[in-house]
């Protein structure tokens, strides 16, 4: 449910600041620090389903059973991911990532790289690193390819929300 917090965050940001001054911290700040941590419960219930879903050895078996070039292009779509992602953090900053404009910070507008490559870079990035880890495991796991399908639309759809919320 993170995108729904971040919508609420971008369309509501008292609400945040009101949290924010309760606990002296800077929203920013404490939207980052949350924000990390809702990635780390991201991260594991992620692996926790893939677990669930094929079993404890899922990864290793997929890393020795998936063609090399499956290996490679999953790995391509997950780096090409993260270059954007770093590539928004780098030109943006903490203020920028996390909602500055809104609590007060002066975020520039940025036109260069990432920016330059396509629009919400930072969105397309998540998703394509979202794809990227995927890729290998539903080439090897054919048999839940749906489901993981499923998962990769659903995640990539809550990224596509909320870059309209955050156009808006």
């Amino acid at each position: 449910m993170p995108h729904a917090f971040y919508a609420l965050l971008w369309n509501k940001p008292k609400v945040w600041k009101s949290v924010a001054k309760k606990v002296k911290v800077h929203p920013v700040e404490l939207l980052a620090v949350v924000a990390a941590c809702m990635k780390v419960v991201q991260a594991l219930s992620f692996v926790f389903y893939i677990v669930t879903l094929l079993g404890t050895n899922v990864f290793m078996e997929t890393v020795t059973t998936a063609h090399p070039l499956t290996l490679l292009f999953g790995a391509i779509l997950f780096a090409a991911g993260q270059a954007l992602n770093l590539g928004v953090y780098k030109a943006l900053g903490v203020d920028g990532v996390y909602y500055g404009i809104k609590y007060g910070k002066k975020v520039p507008w940025v036109t260069g790289f990432p920016f330059n490559i396509c629009p919400h870079p930072q969105y397309i990035g998540a998703s394509l690193s979202i794809w990227g880890a995927l890729w290998p495991i539903m080439r090897v796991h054919t048999g839940e390819f749906l489901d993981l399908v499923t998962v990769g639309c659903y995640w990539s759809g809550m990224y596509a929300f909320s870059s309209v919320v955050e156009s808006h």
